[in-house]
């Protein structure tokens, strides 16, 4: 009797663990971005998707290719209609003569922009993404400037 119980838990606990392998417990669907500015992929650019209640991010290989995570890498993006940016950028510094990177306040900096600054914004951006539950979710963004 105990053996005919003992058993049966097993297949159960088998069966639950079976049927939910491959399904995602959080409801995001897979989604893949590529960038572009002037018709050439932007490499190492930081996707973000904003809504009002979720959010998720991504950063393009050479070929300007994101795959978008929320929680952990390539997890996906949940369904809601989003609005993006795009960046990438770097900080551009100037020392006095004789002073190095670290020894007090460069003598000037600037933000060095390899994408129209207007795309790091989700007001400036222009860009948006619906990403929905069934389907393929690839968008391709071809930036201007």
């Amino acid at each position: 009797m105990i053996s005919c119980c003992l058993r049966n838990f097993a297949l159960l606990i088998l069966v639950l663990f079976f049927s939910g392998c491959g399904k995602n417990p959080h409801g995001f669907v897979p989604v893949t971005v590529t960038a572009l500015y002037l018709n050439a992929p932007v490499h190492e650019a930081i996707v973000v998707f904003h809504s009002k209640e979720h959010f998720a991010t991504g950063l393009t290989n050479k070929s300007g290719v994101a795959v978008m995570m929320t929680k952990e890498p390539n997890d996906g993006v949940f369904p809601d209609v989003y609005k993006v940016t795009i960046m990438k950028q770097t900080l551009v510094e100037e020392f006095a003569p004789g002073q190095r990177p670290g020894d007090g306040v460069p003598v000037k900096s600037e933000t060095k922009y390899f994408v129209p600054a207007k795309y790091a914004l989700p007001e400036t951006s222009g860009l948006t993404a619906e990403v929905k539950k069934e389907g393929k979710n690839e968008f391709v963004f071809a930036l201007v400037d």
